[in-house]
């Protein structure tokens, strides 16, 4: 219950209130009068931003926690510390009346500093962060720690153009590229359900961009360690633009409160710009927006007038096709996958749709469950985004509204220059976790909220850590929880637990039939929070890393989202044959002294053949004072082969000018396999010596044996070094590792740091063994080269290690009969019967052919036969485990029965049964031409030009039917270029010819032509 402060006022305290409000009155004239000279020199740290028309700073009391909240959705509020009965707004009169009207009692507060900054710039900034708020990286400093991901983690995250700030359009030194971090892993293929971020699209919001990059360093950096981030990570991905409004951000940088873009073609001398969160393409200029230049809310001349605006949903509409109706009253499928966040602050809020008027948005029971539980975590509260007044041209509302998909704003925190210390203990933590829950259900948001969590899961002895053995019987427990919805704006319905299961390596959405129960640890599942367990057989498993997915049902039917955890097995050989011989392995010598600088090989012995390839684990022991640091090429395990009995590994002890006599490292045996025994141990002993090499040893070459390996998953080989000559010295080769193809340390062992070669040798060998995993891994391969070698050798070559995976994934491919092909398309006729062959390569388990014209067919070899003419894309998607590809071919359908002498090229298109030829010629203003080129998609009656680039579509053209209307064949063309253009229809029946124009340097009109051709309604 939140305490309200009550003050008696006194007729001397109204007073003196009305002779202040009459001075600020006098005043607002001359300060209105001092702005353009205090914005054309800049202002004093920590000067607010200035304000159009009369404003006051007061307290708003309220009795009822919900109309609080929504005044500061709607108001210009300072401050949302509700727990102390009030909010402070900076208010019009009309705003205060508003207030009034929704039952909270004004107060002025004359002295209220609305932002707690020095008087001076701090002289201590931190590098990249803004001044004073160092938990705040600047528009640079963000940009920068984008990179740094992208750059750290190119296998997870990209830095993509998105689109330019008002001032850079306007080629303005100080203006900004925009982007967006995409986290996603790239060897996993396929279209995935997205989560969009936007950011500090209102300036003075500190907080809200540095979340998003704190999101996006946690997912980054804990993908190896977490397994919920690695599976969203692997299955989905996230797209975050961390600094939409970067130009007003600079503003608020300095200092300002500034809320708009810095477009200063409006309100140019006080509070420019556009308020850019009313002005996006959806209800625009409808309620709570302004018309007035310097309004806080302005909204611009026109929807989504603004480049940051046309930025954001030209981002959206690529990531998200439209999944709702054109109706306000249409809903989206609840199958419709993806989420939008916009971040803002403040207020302590999650707000979702409608944000323009008061009644419920279609999918509002959704959203609305959705809310909740994203409130749950950061223990804000829920409500739909429309205030105490409605506003228009929203994030939330486009994206919803537009595109169908679910929308929300966060609003961070109790004001916009939020201090570091609640941000850092408060605001991060607490906001992490939500932004990790929308991810999770951004497959089926509309569906996924209203289902259990699962929460505490963990797997018993040591295996998600250090791992168990093979056939290790594992207990797996979770709590299956459907009440954690933040209920301060009502109730969400909760029901009891139902079941619950787990699936390994496969998740739930994947493959159906891998499931397994999980059990009630009390006996049934009767209740809405419920302890649950499952014994997980590992006897089939690999030696590796895998992931247990988990989720639970409700007993309305409602699956929650997935929580994960890994599972480790450690790696084990199989048990040789009982009449394989046992041999024992020892140290060819107990003891070695190695100067600083110089190296040694160690040399290993087996008592007998082992007959089988064999893997001896060396353990390490340092003495004296040696760490890692003073020595290399000791490897973790030593391999033999049948038939060998004696194998070596280097030893450089490394060189420094510290005094480190007595330095030592004891190399003894770890477990070792069946059959096998050991004795003995190995003590090499660094001297303290700095003699440096002999300079007259003959010079060498060292190169690799082969130049290329291939290594299935589980096998190993033997990789060669050569020497030119025989070094006459003894010699340390280092090596390099390059891994490609997703390929990582974990995918192999055996490759030393190092190779030794002694006087006389001129070969030598490591081995190359390869892991066997569950994932499907083609194309990892691991580029072995030499680091810097020493004097008189030189190196060439590298050797390239293919690591081949016994889980290949399906790679569609078919063949065409019954229809010309060329490079990138094919060609056939109505009513001609086309046979498809899938000659697709990998285990295939299920196909789906897709012709383009809304026919389909699973069978391996179909045939096809078009009814109409124009451009189809024919699809075949084929898959197998968890993985699916696919292969795309375009046909043009031309009429069996053409009406008119149309052939198709690269530069004709022909409608209308082949009766009409279109063709397309540009022209530049400084004269240069050339001609349009016809995109391969379309229909009969309908076609597209490129002019410049393939994927840059220019004209549309569409030659129609009117002879039921107006007995005429008419001609609609549209077009978004100010190039240059003539587009001629010709009707091959008759020979007559239309031609429509466009001067270079004009923005192209629409052509819409309701009488081009009177003949075209007669037969040919």
């Amino acid at each position: 219950m939140i305490e309200l402060r009550f003050k008696v006022t006194r007729k001397s305290e109204i007073e003196e209130l009305e002779r202040r409000r009459a001075l600020r009155r006098k005043m607002g004239v001359l300060l209105s009068l001092a702005l353009a000279a205090v914005l054309g020199t800049g202002r004093a740290w920590g000067q607010e931003e200035p304000q159009q028309g009369e404003t006051r700073i007061v307290r708003a009391y309220f009795d009822d926690p919900l109309v609080a909240a929504k005044a500061v959705m709607s108001l210009d509020a300072l401050e949302s510390e509700y727990e102390k009965g009030y909010i402070v707004l900076r208010a019009t009169e009309e705003d205060i009346e508003t207030a009034r009207q929704a039952g909270m009692r004004i107060v002025e507060d004359d002295d209220y500093v609305s932002v707690a900054l020095p008087s001076e710039p701090p002289t201590d900034v931190v590098e990249g962060t803004i001044a004073g708020f160092p938990c705040y990286r600047t528009v640079e400093g963000t940009y920068a720690s984008a990179r740094a991901i992208a750059h750290a983690h190119p296998e997870l995250a990209t830095w993509r153009w998105a689109g330019r700030s008002w001032k850079k359009t306007r080629k303005a030194a100080d203006g900004y590229t925009m982007y967006v971090l995409r986290l996603t892993n790239s060897e996993t293929a396929g279209r995935k359900p997205a989560l969009f971020i936007t950011a500090a699209l209102h300036a003075r919001e500190y907080a809200t961009a540095e979340l998003a990059l704190r999101f996006a360093e946690y997912l980054a950096d804990s993908y190896e360690t977490d397994a919920d981030v690695q599976w969203l990570l692997d299955h989905q991905e996230v797209h975050i633009m961390l600094q939409a409004n970067p130009d007003g951000r600079k503003r608020a940088e300095e200092g300002l409160l500034w809320r708009k873009n810095h477009n200063t073609r409006h309100c140019r001398h006080t509070w420019a710009g556009v308020d850019l969160n009313r002005n996006f393409d959806f209800k625009w200029g409808e309620a709570g927006s302004s018309t007035n230049e310097c309004s806080i809310v302005y909204r611009g001349l026109s929807a989504a007038s603004e480049p940051e605006t046309q930025a954001v949903q030209a981002y959206m509409a690529r990531l998200f096709p439209d999944a709702r109706g054109p109706d306000d009253d249409d809903a989206a499928p609840s199958r419709t996958s993806g989420v939008v966040l916009d971040i803002h602050s403040h207020g302590r809020l999650v707000i979702w749709p409608w944000g323009h008027v008061h009644d419920p948005a279609p999918n509002g029971r959704a959203l609305q469950t959705f809310g909740r539980k994203l409130a749950y975590f950061n223990r804000y509260r829920p409500l739909q985004a429309v205030g105490l007044y409605p506003a228009s041209g929203t994030t939330e509302d486009y994206g919803y509204g537009v595109l169908g998909r679910a929308s929300f704003t966060y609003e961070l925190g109790t004001t916009f220059f939020q201090d570091c210390s609640r941000f850092e203990n408060s605001i991060l933590d607490d906001n992490l976790e939500s932004l990790l829950y929308a991810f999770k259900v951004a497959r089926t948001p509309y569906r996924t909220p209203a289902g259990p969590d699962v929460r505490d899961l963990s797997l018993s002895s040591g295996a998600s850590t250090t791992g168990v053995a093979a056939g290790t019987a594992v207990t797996l427990s979770a709590i299956f929880d459907d009440t954690r919805y933040e209920n301060g704006n009502g109730f969400e319905p909760t029901q009891n637990i139902a079941e619950g299961e787990y699936y390994v390596d496969v998740p739930p959405w994947a493959r159906r039939r891998g499931a397994n129960a999980m059990d009630p640890s009390d006996g049934a599942f009767d209740s809405r929070t419920e302890s649950a367990t499952a014994t997980i057989d590992t006897t089939d498993l690999a030696a590796g890393r895998h992931t247990v997915f988990v989720r639970a049902r409700d007993s309305d039917g409602n699956w929650g989202a997935v929580s994960a955890v890994f599972l480790q097995v450690a790696a084990t050989q199989p048990p040789p044959p009982q009449d394989d011989p046992e041999v024992e392995v020892s140290f060819a010598a107990a003891s070695y002294e190695v100067p600083e600088g110089g190296s040694a090989r160690i040399a290993l012995r087996l008592s007998a053949d082992p007959e089988r390839e064999l893997t001896i684990p060396l353990l390490r022991t340092h003495r004296g004072g040696a760490s890692a640091a003073d020595y290399s090429g000791v490897p973790d395990m030593v391999m033999f082969g049948p038939g060998v009995t004696v194998a070596e590994f280097p030893f450089k002890a490394a060189d420094d000018s510290e005094e480190d006599s007595g330095e030592s490292i004891v190399i003894g045996f770890g477990p070792l396999p069946p059959r096998v025994t050991g004795s003995g141990e190995a003590k090499v002993s660094i001297l303290d010596d700095d003699t440096p090499p002999p300079q007259d040893d003959p010079e060498v070459e060292v190169s690799f044996a082969a130049a290329s390996y291939e290594v299935p998953e589980g096998g190993s080989a033997r990789i060669a070094l050569r020497l030119s000559a025989d070094p006459e010295r003894e010699l340390t080769i280092p090596l390099l590792r390059t891994h490609r193809g997703g390929a990582s340390a974990a995918d192999y062992s055996g490759v030393p740091d190092m190779v030794m070669f002694g006087p006389g040798v001129t070969v030598a060998e490591f081995p190359f063994k390869a892991a066997d995993d569950s994932e499907e891994d083609f194309g990892e391969s691991v580029v072995i080269g030499f680091g810097p070698l020493p004097p008189r050798v030189t190196g060439s070559g590298e050797a390239t290690v293919s690591i081949l995976d016994d889980d290949t994934p399906p790679t569609a491919a078919f063949e065409v009969h019954g229809a010309e092909c060329g490079v990138d398309l094919c060609r056939t006729r109505t009513g001609n019967l086309v046979r498809f062959t899938d000659t697709s390569g990998g285990p295939v388990e299920h196909r789906r052919w897709n012709f383009g014209d809304g026919t389909e067919s699973s069978r391996p070899a179909p045939e096809h036969a078009w009814t109409e003419p124009g451009f189809f894309e024919v699809t075949l998607r084929v898959s197998g485990g968890e993985r699916e590809s696919s292969l795309s071919r375009t046909f043009l359908v031309e009429a069996a029965e053409p009406q008119g002498t149309c052939v198709p090229s690269a530069e004709t298109l022909c409608l209308q049964d082949s009766r009409y030829a279109v063709a397309a010629q540009w022209r530049k203003a400084d004269g240069e031409t050339g001609a349009g080129t016809v995109v391969h998609a379309g229909t009969n009656d309908s076609g597209l030009f490129t002019f410049f680039s393939r994927d840059n579509w220019e004209i549309l053209v569409k030659v129609l039917d009117g002879c039921a209307l107006n007995g005429h064949v008419w001609v609609y063309a549209a077009s978004t270029t100010d190039v240059g253009y003539i587009i001629r229809v010709t009707d091959t029946a008759t020979g007559l010819e239309k031609e429509y124009r466009n001067e270079p340097g004009v923005p192209a009109s629409a052509i819409t032509d309701a009488a081009a051709f009177p003949d075209g309604c007669r037969p040919p």
